[in-house]
């Protein structure tokens, strides 16, 4: 499998969300789970530090999405 090939193919909605999670489209830099608290995890950029904490019962990256979208504010019209 080519490395270009893993980048297309392990995040898709079924797969775990495991120890490294990807790149960070902003700065390109690796980012990794990591345990914060009892009830929460957080994804946090190795290069820029950004952290973005959801509930550590997420296993899946498709779970994942969907808690970032229930998070988001609808814009007003």
């Amino acid at each position: 499998m080519s490395s270009l090939e893993y980048f297309v193919n392990h995040a898709r909605d079924e797969h775990n969300l495991e120890s490294t999670v990807g790149l960070h489209e902003y700065c390109n830099g690796w980012m990794d789970r990591q345990r914060s608290t009892k009830t929460h995890d957080i994804i946090v950029c190795r290069k820029c530090h950004l952290r973005i904490p959801f509930p550590k019962e997420i296993k899946t990256y498709g779970e994942f999405r969907q808690a970032m979208a229930d998070k988001l504010l609808p814009t007003p019209a």
